[in-house]
């Protein structure tokens, strides 16, 4: 799965001077279209009363950020394991150039806030007179007690542990974490000051989901030995979540591998494979219920499945499926994983009589054989489903890195879907040089299977990739059912207006290869 979570609010807090004049503590830039991250170092004499003020004089800004998990919660109760490897965020700001001079060979840190901060309603970025929350002095603004709830140190700079009170950010986790006092904050370098800002922050968005932290955002600034050194970096800027260009605007981007591989149509002797069965309720997933109590089947080992053919029989334990990044499992699915060897015993059934071959005889002959399944309680009592399962040889050639030659085809895509769908389609893939007989009345022709599919979502008009390719986590991988090729996206991460497609990569016998779905031109309406 890969998500793009859009910030919900930014802005930045700056004590910069004025026309030599006054510092603009109390000025607020909530929708100003960009975030800008600057330190002036003796730019200034600015006067306060009667006394010229000279020497260390210092004008700085700091960034803050924030993003809403709802989406990441609710996903935690179905598909989604905060603890797996797969799982990473990354906080993701772009550069904007507007032809203004940038500071090089700086590190922007990266804190959790440890309390909350209102975005406010300015936007002057030239002579910063729109008082308001949030600012140098003041996180936000209590409307019930008409009371302004100040940082404890100006800049939102007190600095702590995690659980201490009367900080600002958070500096180090003793929080029952194994190594006390691990620093919690996460920084970049940026070496031309032209990079984009693309920081690590799972650690911390997992630890706000477990509620461990609570979820206030993000301050960005430059280290603190940067902030007091003789230096002026001047001026490193973000597009801000009001910029009119949306890619441009602050994002997260989730991605945890939420692939499911049912090997029906391509199980192979020797390997092991993984073997699939989903219960409904009136159209709902759910467990299945068993005995005269109807007792909700979950957890481990809650069912056995069975293959059989001829004199042959062999079982496998079955146990609710949790998937590769969920542990809680999900509801009404079920899956066994097994291996049978191709020199496995017993005598084969051949339809018409006993037949005297072994399994390996007679899988050698043929290159498969069918085994039926039988879904039942662990006590085998109780029968829940039958079918069958087609077992083949594993597939040996002289050796050739020609890749197969594929057609992909969305089968039900749309050309509209609105903002608030989780759609799931499904890709048939048609092998161009496959040897098919001739008859006289139709046939069905099913999809290949093919283990490592990929997809990619780009915008046509432009070009740009919205959503990459993730192989890494497995992001954007296919999931596999006894139809074939599937995958889900949610449509709230593009956005309204334009038009998408898809692209799969495919890496089939060594070769990786792009095709594009030709089928597939989409528009995300409100």
């Amino acid at each position: 799965m890969f998500l793009i979570l859009s910030a919900s609010k930014d802005t930045y807090v700056t004590n910069k001077i004025i026309d030599n004049t006054y510092r603009v503590t109390d000025t607020n830039i909530g929708v100003a279209s960009t975030l800008d991250l600057f330190k002036l170092w003796q730019e200034s004499t600015f006067l306060s009363g009667s006394a010229r003020v000279t020497g260390s004089v210092q004008e700085l800004s700091r960034l803050l950020v924030k993003f809403d998990y709802g989406r990441l919660g609710a996903l935690t109760s179905s598909i989604l394991n905060i603890n797996h490897p797969s799982f990473k965020c990354t906080l993701k700001m772009f550069d904007i150039n507007g032809g203004q001079g940038v500071p090089s060979n700086f590190t922007v840190v990266c804190h959790p806030l440890s309390h909350s901060f209102d975005e406010g309603i300015g936007r002057d970025v030239i002579s910063f007179k729109d008082v308001g929350t949030a600012n140098f002095i003041t996180a936000s603004y209590n409307s019930d007690t008409s009371t302004n709830n100040a940082w404890f140190v100006s800049g939102a700079n007190a600095s702590g542990s995690l659980g201490d009170t009367n900080i600002d950010i958070i500096e180090r986790d003793n929080v029952g974490a194994s190594n006390p006092n691990a620093p919690f904050f996460k920084e970049q370098y940026f070496s031309t000051g032209r990079e984009n800002l693309a920081i690590d922050v799972t650690s911390l968005v997992s630890a706000s989901l477990a509620q461990k932290l609570v979820n206030h955002g993000f301050r960005l600034a430059f280290t603190s030995s940067q902030e007091w050194d003789h230096k002026t970096r001047f001026v490193k800027r973000f597009g801000s979540r009001h910029v009119s260009n949306r890619k441009l605007r602050p994002r997260l981007e989730v991605t945890f591998d939420d692939s499911i591989i049912d090997h029906h149509k391509n199980f192979f002797f020797d390997l092991s494979g993984s073997l699939f069965l989903q219960n409904y309720h009136r159209g709902q997933a759910a467990a299945i219920f068993s005995g005269s109590s109807l007792t909700p089947l979950g957890g481990q080992k809650c069912m056995v499945l069975e293959l059989v053919t001829g004199s042959f029989m062999t079982s496998s334990h079955v146990s609710q499926h949790t998937g590769s990044t969920n542990l809680i499992g999900m509801p009404g699915l079920y899956s066994a994983s097994f291996c049978i060897p191709f020199v496995s015993g017993g005598l084969v059934h051949s339809g018409t009589g006993w037949s005297g071959d072994t399994i390996r005889d007679f899988a050698r002959k043929s290159g498969s054989l069918t085994f039926e399944t039988y879904w039942k309680s662990s006590d085998r009592t109780i029968g829940f489903y039958t079918g069958s399962l087609k077992i083949k040889t594993i597939e040996r050639s002289a050796f050739s890195m020609t890749a197969q030659r594929l057609d992909l085809v969305v089968t039900n895509a749309r050309s509209s879907y609105k903002k608030v769908e989780k759609v799931k389609f499904r890709v048939f893939v048609y092998d161009l040089d496959k040897q098919r007989s001739a008859g006289r009345i139709p046939i069905s022709i099913g999809s290949e299977i093919l283990d490592r599919v990929y997809y990619s979502v780009r915008d046509i008009n432009s070009g740009e990739v919205v959503i990459p390719f993730e192989t890494v986590r497995n992001g954007t991988r296919l999931s596999t059912d006894s139809d074939g090729l599937f995958f889900e996206m949610f449509m709230e991460d593009l956005t309204i207006g334009r038009m998408y497609t898809f692209d799969f990569l495919i890496n089939d016998r060594g070769v990786e290869f792009v095709e594009e779905a030709t089928n597939v031109a989409f528009r995300v309406e409100s």
